[in-house]
């Protein structure tokens, strides 16, 4: 049995810091309390998986001091380095053994990831510090678990900013990415194919840098006790690792192969949150912008997060009441004092929960959900988001809000500048709505005129500089795959709107059923997902990176997913709310039960003898395609992990689109 795919990222995470990093401290020093000392990057890495009072509580840690800062002598005790293997955590470690006293009496060093040859000598030219050293391990730990299928790569640097590297400078970040992405694969204990998205130079750099250190690793541990999935071994604890058909596939993709997808508005909690409004510690928080004293700090540890994350707006707060309900009338107060059989009614019972010291935080959290349901609430109308979000429905599906079809590019334009112009003429947009609109449409509609696009610049430019409209189709060239040049002339141009008939159709269908999670067109990464899934991937768009680590005939790539896509397609228009045009309105069903798919029990509805699905999306990912994983899982039943630089927003592209910065060696 594969135990081991049974348990989350997350869960697997939590599990080898626990292990392999936190009982050496028991293990190595006989019981004796210590202090585990953290630089920058360590600490990240531990709080993305335990909170402080968890690692307390559970090991012999006295007390977690920061690596760069003074920190008091402590002789008689025993420190835990967990530190990145930079020569900056290296030099502070080895300060900590020179001289006279030494600021602790042993040394157990656990790096998160490979320690160079270089630093591996310095370490051991340190006399004072070698003869303290009880052990120096490598952790291969260097990710952030920060979804039970999403792990972050925590990059220093913006998400985008690969796309403005040249030389020295993109080969080193490509190389730091490739060694945090093999942390991940050892903690999975996989070994899989890897797969590149053909026409992106990005994905083409990263994913060959990724195949020949994986080779490499593997060639190392040979011999030893790693193993991964699919070696035709076994052992205890996880059974028998099975053959070739459990190696999984890990493809590598970049953001140019669907932009669309990082610029339109999703209107379910978790996207709103991120997109409108403003982060506090890089994203960990979000913040009213009235009220600073209002925060919400997204985590697992939320008793509504779980649940809310993946719904429509219009359904949180009638969810939360609910919820908040079924935990009152769960307690022991549900009934009069006085004896009678009368149950207390909803305003007794909140009134009472107020008061119990067991549920203060619940409560709490309660409260601070409510406040944000209502500000995004608010939000959605005074910025006019329902016409913003019709107006990239059609760019994105030409289809309007009123099922019609758009049957040419002339009459798309037309559209847009009529839809710009009521806008402007109110004031109601701000500046990065209409950049996201026009850079929706510069993504989605190849080969626009050069006179086309300058009618929609003579529209906009009361509200936006010339200059920044005018360079918009070269700046985002930068993020495009596409073969043609984005502004043609005249003659050159014969591009127009080219849907099939059958793909018109479900755009129209999908018009008229008022789809709240904004795309009516299926998400480029979901299509892939699919193929991969079913084994009808394309060999010419997604190459092997290694000609010579590439599955057998005998290896079955995929299969047809349980239930039936009608199926699947039915059960979320059921879940979807009956209309999208007011928020006050009554919604039917709910979503956020993607989520649950998660946990370890419903793992044994995913079938154990199928390999995994990782994907890395060179550029970031956004939140809706965190949402699509989960939703990707429950239709095929197999375990998608997704890996990300960072999350990506918005406004990172809108960001990104308005410099021309290249940084070079």
């Amino acid at each position: 049995m594969r135990k081991w795919a049974r348990q989350s990222l997350e869960a697997i995470t939590r599990k080898r810091i626990n292990d392999d990093i936190l009982e050496l401290l028991g293990n190595k020093c006989d019981g004796q309390y210590g202090v585990l000392v953290l630089d920058p990057r360590g600490a990240k890495v531990l709080s993305a998986s335990m909170t402080l009072s968890q690692v307390m509580e559970s090991h012999d840690v006295a007390m977690v001091e920061n690596l760069y800062k003074k920190r008091q002598p402590l002789e008689g005790v025993p420190a835990l380095y967990f530190v990145e293997p930079s020569e900056k955590s290296v030099d502070a470690i080895i300060a900590d053994f020179t001289g006279k006293e030494f600021t602790y009496s042993a040394a157990l060093l656990v790096f998160t990831t490979k320690l160079s040859d270089v630093l591996a000598q310095k370490l051991s030219g340190s006399t004072g510090l070698r003869r303290r050293m009880l052990c120096c391990v490598e952790a291969h730990v260097d990710y952030l678990a920060v979804e039970s299928h999403v792990a972050s790569l925590s990059m220093e640097h913006p998400c985008l900013s690969i796309y403005n590297l040249e030389g020295n400078v993109r080969t080193q970040r490509i190389k730091v990415v490739t060694r945090r992405i093999l942390s991940i694969l050892l903690s999975l204990h996989e070994r899989p194919y890897v797969r590149i998205a053909g026409k992106s130079p990005v994905a083409r750099d990263v994913g060959n840098c990724i195949a020949a250190d994986l080779a490499s690793l593997w060639s190392e541990k040979q011999g030893n006790s790693a193993w991964y999935w699919g070696d035709g071994g076994d052992d205890k604890e996880t059974g028998r690792h099975g053959g070739e058909h459990m190696r999984g596939t890990l493809l590598v993709v970049d953001r140019s192969c669907d932009v669309t997808a990082a610029l339109v508005h999703e209107f379910t909690y978790e996207a709103m949150l991120h997109d409108l409004l403003p982060e506090k510690e890089k994203g960990s928080m979000i913040s009213d912008p009235n009220d600073a004293s209002k925060c919400l700090e997204p985590n697992s540890s939320d008793p509504f997060w779980l649940q809310l994350r993946h719904m429509h707006i219009s359904e949180v707060s009638e969810t939360l009441h609910d919820a908040l309900l079924r935990v009152a009338r769960s307690g022991a107060f549900t009934y009069r004092k006085d004896g009678s059989s009368t149950p207390l009614k909803t305003a007794e019972l909140f009134k009472i929960l107020r008061t119990m010291p067991e549920y203060k935080k619940t409560w709490e959290q309660y409260q601070i959900h409510t406040h944000f349901a209502l500000l995004l609430s608010k939000t959605f109308k005074a910025r006019d988001l329902q016409v913003i979000s019709d107006l990239e429905q059609t760019i994105v599906s030409f289809v309007t809000d009123d099922a019609k079809v758009v049957k040419s590019t002339a009459a798309l334009i037309k559209f847009v500048v009529g839809k710009l112009k009521d806008a402007i003429a109110v004031d109601k947009w701000r500046k990065e709505d209409i950049i996201r609109v026009l850079l929706i449409f510069l993504a989605e509609i190849d080969g626009v005129t050069s006179s086309e696009w300058e009618s929609l610049v003579n529209v906009c430019e009361r509200c936006l500089p010339v200059e920044t409209l005018r360079n918009l189709p070269s700046r985002i060239k930068k993020l495009l795959t596409l073969e043609s040049i984005l502004l043609q002339s005249e003659a050159a141009s014969g591009k127009r709107l080219s849907h099939s008939k059958k793909t018109l159709a479900y755009h129209i269908e999908r018009q008229k059923k008022n789809r709240y999670i904004t795309r009516t067109r299926q998400p480029w990464l979901a299509r892939t997902l699919d193929a991969i899934a079913m084994g009808t991937i394309n060999q010419n768009d997604f190459p092997y990176a290694d000609s010579s680590e590439t599955p057998s005939k005998d290896y079955r790539h995929g299969r047809r997913p349980r239930s039936t896509r009608k199926k699947f397609i039915a059960e979320e228009d059921r879940s979807s709310p009956g209309s999208k045009d007011d928020l006050t309105e009554e919604k039917t069903g709910g979503r956020g039960e993607e989520e649950k798919i998660a946990g370890q029990a419903a793992f044994e509805g995913l079938g154990s003898c199928e390999p995994r699905i990782i994907v890395y999306i060179a550029g970031g990912a956004t939140r809706s395609e965190c949402r699509m994983i989960y939703e990707k899982m429950r239709l095929h039943r197999r375990e998608i992990v997704l890996v990300i630089p960072n999350f990506l927003k918005p406004a990172d592209v809108i960001e990104f689109c308005s410099t021309r910065s290249v940084i070079k060696a």
